[in-house]
């Protein structure tokens, strides 16, 4: 176990190759998954009519990733015109959203 952790601590914290590439590999992620966030948190906000609304970023703040992904589902497959196709569709999309902060 102690091997492995020095492996680990080697490869990540000695090697300055590796160091960029890490970097760049968590930067991009980060960027990536906090554009989806943002883009998600703007869709219920166009989907609730808040747009604009100051209130919502207090409505919706303490929200963690998942549960903005559960609500947002929740609501929009609920709207009364939603189709079946369409609520597959979005609980799909939103299932697929959640995968991403699925370790293992």
């Amino acid at each position: 176990m102690a091997d492995e952790k020095e492996t680990v601590r080697e490869v990540f914290f000695t090697s300055e190759s590796s160091n960029t590439e890490l970097f760049t590999a968590i930067g991009h992620f980060i960027f990536q998954f906090s554009q989806l966030e943002t883009m998600i948190r703007h869709l219920l906000s166009e989907a609730l009519g808040l747009k604009g609304d100051r209130n919502f970023n207090l409505i919706v703040s303490p929200y963690d990733f998942r549960t903005l992904c559960d609500v947002t589902s929740g609501y929009l497959r609920n709207l009364p015109d939603a189709a079946e196709e369409f609520q597959e569709k979005v609980r799909k999309t939103f299932n697929d959203c959640k995968e991403i902060t699925t370790i293992g």
